[in-house]
């Protein structure tokens, strides 16, 4: 049998990688009817973070992190972690209409549930 290249730092290299703030500010810049240079700071949903967003990270993939979630139980606790900070984040841009209503309708009962 192949020995896991699981290691016990990607729990705390994981959690680091999903734990961000749903928004950040962008500038938006257009020019009005006038001619007039108009800039307004506008709320952005900062990029959602995925299992296998994370595995790139690392190098691993989504499958084989759910088979480390399955045999270590402090992956595991991370990754329940983690698809709490998900469902926050997709709930927090639902809310406010930074996400597309599909995406979040079905993100929300395919990866959160």
């Amino acid at each position: 049998m192949a020995k896991s290249q699981y290691k016990p730092e990607y729990c705390e290299l994981m959690l680091r990688f999903f734990d961000r703030p749903p928004s950040k500010t962008h500038k938006k810049v257009w020019v009005s009817k006038s001619g007039s240079k108009i800039e307004e700071d506008v709320e952005v949903p900062n990029d959602f973070p995925t299992f296998p967003g994370f595995g790139r990270t690392i190098g691993h993939t989504a499958k084989g992190m759910r088979g480390w979630a399955e045999k270590y139980p402090e992956f595991r606790a991370a990754c329940e972690k983690c698809k709490d900070i998900q469902e926050d984040i997709l709930r927090v841009n639902a809310l406010a209409d930074r996400y597309d209503s599909n995406f979040a309708k079905v993100f929300a009962i395919h990866a959160c549930g």
